[in-house]
């Protein structure tokens, strides 16, 4: 076949020269000097006005003079406060046009847009002067005449579009790249198209400066198509979005080509005859992601033939290509307007790599009847989303903790009002961003880097510490983590500490970016939260010791729980040291814990005596938080038993006189008997003679008198005492202080219940006996005891019991008192008595006519102690061991 390269008006060299702007003009020294207000009520008060705006969005706004051509004089930023200047106007007509661009470098030609708005802002008025009214039309353009003098109040309005009515202006509500997607939905993502040399503006769009630049547009002549005259010209048109310092070089050559002689039928044939066009493209490294988004062309005659173009890339110089999409026109597909005129947005992403050259082919065949195929390529050739990597995610308040297996709840930033902050740290440790949690409990990283990091829940801002090693605070005190997810909302990390370790933040997933989410991956990192329940202390007042195994009930647990109101899961930590604590009847073990509690079963049987049940709790609540431990108190009291031990001289019926504690210089002791025989207490009596017995718990007891201490064997059985020698009991007395209990043994019997027992009293005596027994013997008979004794002397002697010794202490044989035969007496005196007794040891006490009672013994029954005078006639009469 034979091809030919057919060029007709080819125009070369179409690139500016930049000439020196005081060169065109000449400098007047007048000047032209306005405002740029955010006119909130735009022309309701029919006057253009409100607060001076620099930047709208974020964006710099800028003031442009042109000439009556509509070619640029100057261009100027709009100040902070709304106030701008263009000095050194000549005389003549002039139109001011507000925009986003900075259109200096278009001095000497026509501005690169017309005047502009981010799309979410809007023109609201203007005026030539400060005063009411405007020009009449609202269009951000303002006609002036300047003559010999300055014009001043060259005034804009604008407003921030509320398209919903709702008080709070929009965001984005426009589908600003015309790609389907609404640019509030779309957000960190924005179109790079080659728009032709220059520098231009950021977009509201996005808040951070992207750069992609493209190389020189290049045609393969090498005769294997033919290019037949080129339909136009088109300058750079920046109204589709060009971002803020994208710098590209514009190729200001074919942009529609007409193709003949096309030979190849199929992609294959194409590719073997070099039938393609092939524009090469460099990606610099300071984007976080880029992907070819569409290639723009349509056929320009309604009626044309049909083709086919299949869309190839290379990214090694062109020695391998793949193919990424073919386009099939029919003959009648042609026309539409920019953008329904493009053709098959890709839904299938092409990433591109940073700081790399890219080379794309598109291939022609099959032009239908081998006819001449108009075709235009729309500006641009090959467009891209640039997006930069956000990592976003949410804390929640988290009230069921991982109960259910997720990260979830309420959104939750200020948790007792101490605000969160999401913290990003990368692998060395080091703070990358820190950013407060939102109301709503969200929060959004922006512009990061592709890599690998970790989130950090945080109750202190890390922003001062950008670059430095992490230093967070925990949660405020009563709130802890519940658990954390990345990175599909679903489940957690397996660990409970506020971190999410190893983020890897990478580019978006082809189905995010088909479903118009381009935040990259991971999706969302999330924290739950929420607060501990509350266990408190309680304290009970003192109460009565109950005694024995009697089991008291316990006061309410005071537990509480923000999320579940009152928790029903207790958890007994410590147990007390001092008593027995009881669930249902069951003692309690330490650690135990308690499902569905009822309070009415815990129960305690506190130690006997003046004792404090102590032990510690917590509660759990429904997502398994355990709260600090509380500490219950339970004081329990016991009761006082008080006496004297008196020196008994007038031996009436009472116990009284003087009060001894250390008779014969011996120190004496009260001790307290159980019922058991175990001793409960032993206290020294003092030396008025009074002895006390505090905190004794409810119960049978005795007091008994003697010369041992047995506060060592409390606990144990009690032994036996004496007063000391020469010293006789007298007499006990409770607890009247009048007459005495009957018996002559150095014991009271006493029963404690709800009161102090006070004057459990003791009479004691040194005044001797003057009875000297000589001989005792004894024989049991069946169930009859005969006893025998005889005395030497007897002086004030009224007579004779007889104590037998028994488990429960001693008992008195006689039912009364055997009389004395002579009460005073030199003379051997004989006496027996037959008692009907079991027997084995006894004691005779001697009482004198004092009511002192002297005590000899013990004895064995069959057995004889002395001598019995009947067997010898003169003997010398000692007195026996006594006690």
């Amino acid at each position: 076949m034979t091809i030919r390269l057919m060029l007709g008006m080819i125009l070369f060299g179409l690139s500016l020269s930049i000439h020196n702007p005081s060169a065109l003009y000449a400098q007047s020294g007048v000047g032209i000097s306005g405002n740029v207000y955010e006119d909130l009520d735009e022309l309701t008060d029919n006057q253009v006005d409100g607060a001076g705006i620099g930047k709208v969005s974020n964006v710099q706004l800028y003031v442009t003079l042109l000439d009556s051509s509509g070619i640029v004089v100057q261009s100027v930023p709009v100040a902070p406060d709304g106030t701008y200047t263009l000095p050194d106007v000549d005389p003549g007509g002039y139109t001011l046009q507000l925009g986003i661009y900075d259109e200096t470098f278009k001095i000497g030609s026509p501005p690169s847009i017309g005047a502009s708005l981010p799309p979410n802002w809007y023109n609201t008025g203007e005026n030539l002067g400060a005063g009411l009214g405007s020009d009449g039309t609202v269009n951000g353009l303002i006609s002036v005449t300047m003559g010999a003098s300055d014009i001043a109040d060259a005034n804009f309005g604008v407003k921030q579009l509320d398209t919903d009515g709702d008080g709070i202006p929009d965001t984005v509500d426009t589908d600003y790249n015309g790609n389907g997607i609404l640019d509030v939905d779309e957000g960190i993502c924005y179109d790079v198209e080659f728009g032709g040399d220059g520098t231009y503006p950021i977009s509201t769009l996005i808040q951070r400066t992207w750069f992609m630049h493209s190389g020189k547009t290049e045609f393969a002549d090498d005769n294997n198509f033919n290019i037949t005259r080129i339909v136009n010209n088109p300058g750079p048109d920046v109204s589709n979005l060009i971002p803020n310092n994208v710098t590209v070089t514009y190729w200001p050559g074919p942009q529609s080509y007409l193709v003949t002689d096309v030979s190849s039928t199929t992609l294959e044939e194409a590719k073997a005859n070099g039938e393609y066009i092939e524009v090469t493209f460099t990606t610099d490294s300071s984007y976080a992601y880029a992907y070819i988004d569409w290639v723009g062309f349509l056929n320009r005659a309604d009626t044309g033939p049909g083709f086919s173009i299949t869309y190839s890339i290379s990214s090694d110089g062109g020695n391998n290509f793949t193919d990424l999409e073919t386009f099939v026109e029919a003959t009648d597909a042609g026309g539409g307007t920019y953008p329904a005129g493009r053709r098959d947005r890709r839904v299938a992403s092409y990433p591109v790599a940073h700081g790399t050259t890219y080379t794309v082919r598109y291939y022609f065949y099959a032009i239908e009847g081998g006819a001449t195929a108009e075709i235009e390529f729309d500006d641009p050739y090959v467009a891209f989303d640039v997006c930069r990597l956000d990592l976003r995610g949410n804390v929640y308040h988290d009230a069921n903790g991982l109960e259910d297996g997720n990260v979830d709840g309420t959104g939750l930033s200020n948790p007792d009002g101490a605000q969160l902050y999401a913290v990003l740290v990368n692998t060395s440790g080091n703070v990358v961003a820190s950013v407060p949690v939102n109301a709503d409990g969200s929060y959004l990283f922006t512009n990061v880097e592709a890599g690998n990091y970790a989130v950090n829940l945080s109750a202190s801002d890390q922003s001062a510490n950008v670059g430095s090693p992490y230093s967070g605070a925990p949660l405020p005190a009563g709130w802890e983590n519940t658990g954390e997810d990345c990175c599909d909302t679903i489940g957690d990390d397996g660990t409970v500490d506020g971190i999410v370790t190893s983020v890897s933040v990478g580019n978006p997933t082809e189905a995010q970016i088909a479903a118009g989410d381009y935040y990259g991956t991971p999706e969302e990192v999330n924290f739950g939260i929420q607060q501990l329940p509350v266990a408190n202390n309680v304290s009970e007042p003192s109460q009565l010791n109950p005694g024995g195994t009697t089991q008291v009930q316990v006061p309410a647990l005071n537990v509480s729980d923000l999320e579940d109101g009152t928790p029903t899961t207790i958890v007994i930590d410590t147990l007390p040291t001092s008593g027995t604590l009881y669930y249902d009847g069951v003692p309690v073990t330490a650690g135990q814990q308690i499902d569905n509690f009822d309070p009415t079963k815990l129960t305690v049987d506190p130690d006997d005596g003046a004792v404090t049940v102590e032990f510690t709790y917590s509660v759990i609540d429904s997502a398994g938080a355990q709260s600090g431990p509380a500490t219950v108190d339970m004081p329990f009291s016991g009761l006082n038993i008080n006496g004297t031990v008196f020196k008994d001289d007038d031996g009436n019926a009472n116990i009284n006189g003087t009060g001894i504690g250390s008779p014969g210089g011996s120190q004496i002791y009260a001790t307290l008997v159980d019922s058991g025989g175990n001793v409960a207490a032993s206290v020294p009596v003092n030396a008025d003679g009074t002895y006390s017995f505090s905190d004794v718990t409810p119960g049978n007891y005795t007091v008994r008198l003697g010369i041992s201490d047995e506060s060592t064997n409390v606990g144990s059985p009690a032994g036996t005492s004496s007063l000391p020698g020469g010293w006789f009991n007298i007499g006990e007395d409770c607890c009247d202080n009048t007459g005495n209990d009957g018996t002559v043994d150095s014991s009271v019997s006493i029963t404690l219940e709800t009161a102090d027992i006070t004057s459990v009293n003791f009479g004691i005596n040194d005044a001797p006996l003057a009875v000297s027994i000589s001989y005792v013997a004894s024989t049991q008979s069946g169930d009859q005891v005969t006893f025998i004794w005889q005395t030497a002397t007897e002086v004030g002697n009224a007579g004779f019991n007889i104590q037998s010794e028994t488990s429960d202490g001693l008992a008195q044989l006689n039912e009364e008192m055997i009389a004395s035969l002579v009460i005073d007496s030199l003379e051997l005196t004989e006496y027996s008595a037959a008692l009907q007794a079991s027997v084995t040891v006894f004691y005779i006490d001697e009482v004198g006519v004092n009511g002192a009672v002297k005590r000899n013994g013990p004895y064995r029954i069959g057995e004889s102690y002395g001598v019995d005078s009947g067997d010898i006639d003169a003997q010398i009469f000692l007195p026996m061991i006594q006690r």
